[in-house]
């Protein structure tokens, strides 16, 4: 679970485009009354020239027309100028400048400045790291309703920040289902595992695959993989290896290891789909080379037997020391029988000691005979 951090960039456009959509004006029409001070004006003038919506795109023109409205106290202008300064738009960055006007727009109860100010004095963005700080704004926005103030109030309150705010199980729960019932996937996802668990609420098989589908359907890929497993298993749904496979693709097509080691062993035996021994290996190797300990030891199997690839028994080699370094058991026998016979390196019989007995203490069950036959000689 992490802190949701949201892409600036984005947010200015966003509110910005809010204010254009609402106004809508005649651009000469519009350019008049800002020049007369009207603030709301001046702010749909600068998303005019920084969209380029009636005029060619100006990012200096946008500044300089919410700098005005700022000046004047608009909350929207003053967050808007705030991420300007933030994100470096026709100026130089200076973060003490966007923390003093985010937060002069959170001082009027703008929800969207209370929200990115919480993140200001979580970074330490413009002034300094600020827990309780960060706290106090993420509860004022999440009051509000801003879904990734609730999200990030969730996360915290199941994991406790030193002395800013205490494990709360409850209000843990009760705002991950706030922000999860506003679409957040990763509230959605994060409430299945509180169900799932029994975190701030009873154990719930049911409501944890409801909510792990809704964040699936959004495309998030942690919860892509669990739902593969939740069909793959049928524990809470029937079992259905086409879903499970159709999940576990989508969360390995986003880079998800955990997925692609899974996608390459549905291909490998049929699962879901027809066997593809070229297939498999592919999404074997992205797993391992993420550093999927079970993924890598599966890799070593493959250039070993010549499965989907040319027999390489120097890369079998290196992937298997890859596992056996992460206490993979199985590696790590399979590792020592290397050393024993020189597959893929030399022979090293204080290597094959030192990793059949890593073997046999981790309960690889050949290790720990082999361990027992060397030294009773």
């Amino acid at each position: 679970m992490r802190n949701k951090i949201v892409h600036l960039f984005f947010y200015l456009i966003m509110v910005m485009g809010i204010q254009s959509a609402v106004y809508g004006n005649n651009f000469e029409s519009l350019k008049r009354r800002a020049e007369t001070g009207d603030v709301q004006a001046q702010t749909n003038l600068a998303t005019c020239y920084f969209t380029g919506q009636d005029t060619a795109i100006d990012t200096k023109q946008a500044f300089f027309w919410n700098k005005k409205a700022a000046d004047q106290g608009f909350a929207k202008a003053q967050y808007n100028l705030s991420l300007f300064y933030l994100e470096g738009i026709s100026i130089p960055v200076n973060k003490k400048k966007s923390f003093y006007w985010v937060k002069k727009a959170a001082q009027q109860g703008y929800v969207e400045a209370e929200f990115r100010l919480a993140q200001h004095y979580a970074v330490g963005a413009g002034t300094a790291i600020d827990k309780k700080q960060e706290i106090y704004w993420y509860k004022k926005a999440a009051a509000k309703g801003h879904r990734d103030a609730q999200y990030n109030l969730g996360l915290y309150y199941s994991k406790g920040i030193g002395v800013a705010i205490d494990i709360d199980t409850n209000q843990a729960f009760y705002w991950m289902k706030k922000s999860a019932e506003q679409n957040t996937p990763e509230a959605q996802y994060n409430l299945a595992v509180f169900y799932l668990k029994g975190i701030g609420t009873g154990v719930d098989q049911e409501q944890a695959f409801y909510w792990t589908k809704k964040a699936a359907e959004q495309g998030f890929p942690e919860a892509e993989y669990a739902l593969g497993v939740h069909y793959f298993e049928g524990k809470v749904t029937a079992v259905d290896q086409n879903q499970a496979f159709y999940w576990t693709k989508k969360a390995a097509e986003q880079g998800h290891a955990k997925a692609e080691y899974n996608l390459g062993v549905y291909y490998m035996h049929g699962l879901g789909a027809p066997v593809n021994k070229n297939a498999s290996f592919y999404w074997t190797k992205k797993a391992a080379e993420q550093g999927f300990a079970d993924a890598q030891h599966n890799l070593s199997l493959l250039y070993f037997e010549g499965i989907g690839t040319a027999v390489d028994k120097n890369k079998s080699f290196y992937w298997t020391k890859k596992a056996a370094e992460q206490e993979h058991a199985m590696a790590e026998y399979n590792l020592a029988i290397c050393y024993l016979k020189g597959i893929g390196t030399e022979k090293d019989n204080k290597q094959l000691h030192y990793w059949v007995e890593r073997a046999a203490k981790h309960g690889d069950r050949q290790a720990l005979k082999l361990f027992q036959d060397l030294n009773s000689k």
